[in-house]
């Protein structure tokens, strides 16, 4: 089961034809868009003809991003562990039928420039929502992907985004890393912002983390960057291989 995961910025704007072709060259079995929003109808349109029948629309308000779930397999979608916070458009539990996976995708916030900022305070509790359920589901065989909005200090050019010790928590809780798993000794960034002397500071924001019990079953975990620097995106697509 091939996952693809993947921040097509503010609903693909007029990127949508690229957006599909890109996606289907990968091949995936499901798929997940972070930043979709209702007006991304060509993509989700796009996604149908292309064979990914089974559809879920997070409800976003409008002109706020949501999730696309895209998939060839019946599906069924809970959001429940989400209701008690405020973003719950932005994370959905994925359950495809006949397959014993749970998958979790999230588009976990942004976060504030301070530890007190409302903005922080708001990707603090999606967080903690994150973190509860790797703790639930620890023994199950469950992956929590998507685009995290954090990454580990050691994956950031420059200061890393807030609280980046929710990414120890989920390693704490016997959660795995999948592209790191697969790219013991590599380097690489998903998204890139502008420095004040006007480089780049690149950060892998985008991840895939299995349980203890999955985590033998994930064969493959790349990136692919070619759709950021084509500027389709400003993310790189997380491909993930699961071994039924």
């Amino acid at each position: 089961m091939r996952i693809l995961s993947w921040n097509i910025r503010h609903g693909g704007k007029s990127k949508s034809g690229e957006i599909v072709t890109a996606v289907v060259a990968h091949e995936p079995d499901i798929v997940l868009l972070c930043e979709y929003r209702a007006s991304s109808t060509n993509v989700k349109l796009g996604l149908q003809s292309a064979g990914f029948i089974f559809m879920h629309e997070s409800l976003a308000p409008e002109y706020k991003n949501g999730l696309m779930i895209a998939s060839r397999f019946p599906i069924s979608i809970s959001a429940g562990q989400f209701n008690t916070v405020t973003l719950s458009h932005q994370g959905a539990e994925i359950h495809v039928l006949g397959r014993d996976v749970a998958i979790l995708f999230v588009h976990i916030p942004a976060g504030g420039s301070s530890s007190k900022s409302p903005q922080t305070k708001l990707k603090l509790e999606f967080w903690n929502a994150v973190i509860e359920y790797a703790n639930n589901h620890a023994d199950s065989k469950a992956l929590i992907i998507g685009d995290y909005n954090t990454g580990f200090k050691t994956d950031a050019q420059g200061v890393p985004f807030t609280l980046a010790n929710k990414m120890d928590e989920l390693c704490d809780a016997g959660w795995v890393d999948a592209w790191r798993k697969c790219h013991p000794d590599a380097q690489e960034y998903t998204w890139y912002c502008k420095r004040r002397d006007g480089g780049l500071n690149g950060f892998r924001l985008d991840h895939a983390f299995a349980a203890q019990s999955l985590s033998g079953s994930i064969k493959r975990a790349d990136y692919s960057h070619s759709e950021r620097l084509a500027g389709v995106s400003d993310h790189s697509m997380l491909i993930v291989d699961v071994a039924d």
